[in-house]
């Protein structure tokens, strides 16, 4: 991915290099300092570069991990929701207006609100005076569960606008060879 970053700081190297071995050797009347600041400039940046691209991807990854959590408890709750109210017409109305749909972070979110928002009208269980449970999952589980999903989503665009930046420091004719730009 940075051949074309490496081989720059072959050439400002040489170049440096030069400079120093042949006092009269003076590009655009630069000094050799000049060029080991342009050196160390570039190989900063494409430090900070690789740091952010990590946190962006372990953001990411965790995002995408509270994604598959909070959508495996979205699903068992709508489904025993369903279940448990099939005989009360209003809980039903509500239960089906729960979207159902897509495996996406924003998709997720929005059935894991509704299914919270819900849940929290939801009578009792039927022949119980016990709230609505999912399993073991109650539903202060499931909205610290929301939350997560909710906080780990903004870690992602946080670490990605960091990225962006840092790419974007990046010396004009090193940058990377692919598009590394935000998706999610």
């Amino acid at each position: 991915m940075f051949d074309e970053f490496d081989f720059s700081v072959t050439q400002l190297t040489a170049i440096k290099d030069a400079m120093q071995n042949i006092p009269a050797y003076r590009p655009d009347n630069k000094e050799p300092a000049f060029v080991l600041g342009l050196i160390e400039a570039s190989n900063l940046a494409r430090g900070t570069y690789g740091s952010k691209e990590t946190t962006l991807k372990l953001a990411r990854g965790n995002c995408k991990g509270a994604c598959k959590d909070g959508r495996k408890l979205a699903i068992k709750a709508y489904g025993l929701m369903k279940d448990l109210y099939r005989s009360d017409p209003g809980a039903t109305e509500s239960i089906v207006s729960i979207p159902t749909k897509g495996h996406s972070v924003p998709r997720t979110i929005k059935r894991m609100t509704k299914t919270s928002e819900v849940w929290a009208q939801l009578p009792n269980m039927p022949d119980t005076t016990s709230p609505f449970v999912a399993g073991e999952t109650t539903k202060e589980n499931f909205d610290t569960a929301l939350a997560t999903l909710r906080t780990h989503q903004a870690a992602v665009s946080q670490a990605n606008t960091l990225f962006q930046i840092a790419e974007g420091k990046l010396p004009g004719h090193m940058m990377p060879t692919r598009n590394s730009s935000a998706r999610l």
